[in-house]
């Protein structure tokens, strides 16, 4: 691989705005074909700053490939889904937010018993699903599957799991403070 160098971040910022305006388009192919400009952009970016190991960066060019690829029809195998022998797997997208949620009520739960109280899950799960107008059960099991699936084989698992310990990480021992945020954050907006 060649490096090429960056000469003008503002360029590669404006590059960033034109691949969010045609995600913005709306439809599949323009969302795939503004990430995949974003890819691009990201590449550019991480050659300049890494000259000599740009090779390391062939997982990410072949990404970029083959989202290209698919704006032409065909479909890579880096992308093809994998086969299940159980229930057909929900979105990646859907994943996270059910994680975004679980989590929100793990901290909720936290935060209580920090406060004196025990950790109520039923007030928690309904707190959450009253902000973001979905069912305090379904939030409850959410929480539950990601507590007990194994990460390496569930999204919904492997996300909550990062949730809980990046954000652990960021507001250390501040279990409300994370609620808060997470209650805040629009849906899907932690997954940039």
């Amino acid at each position: 691989m060649t490096t090429i160098p960056v000469h003008n971040i503002e360029g590669l910022i404006e590059d960033i705005d034109k691949g969010y305006a045609r995600y913005c388009n709306g439809g599949a192919r323009a969302e795939r074909l503004g990430g995949a400009y974003q890819v691009h952009v990201a590449l550019r970016l991480l050659m300049a700053l890494m000259p000599d190991n740009a090779a390391k960066l062939a997982p990410l060019f072949h990404v970029y490939e083959e989202l290209m690829g698919l704006n032409w029809g065909v479909t890579g195998d880096m992308l093809k889904p994998e086969k299940w022998n159980r229930k057909p797997p929900i979105a990646m997208r859907e994943a996270f937010e059910r994680a975004h949620l679980a989590a929100t009520m793990h901290f909720k739960m936290e935060a209580n018993k920090l406060a004196g109280g025990h950790g109520e899950k039923e007030q928690a799960a309904r707190e959450v699903g009253t902000r973001f107008n979905v069912g305090y059960r379904k939030i409850d099991d959410w929480r539950e599957h990601a507590m007990t699936e194994c990460p390496e084989n569930d999204p919904i698992a492997w996300r909550f799991r990062y949730l809980i310990d990046a954000l652990s990480g960021q507001f250390h021992g501040r279990p409300d403070r994370i609620a808060d945020w997470l209650m805040k954050a629009r849906l899907g907006a932690h997954l940039v």
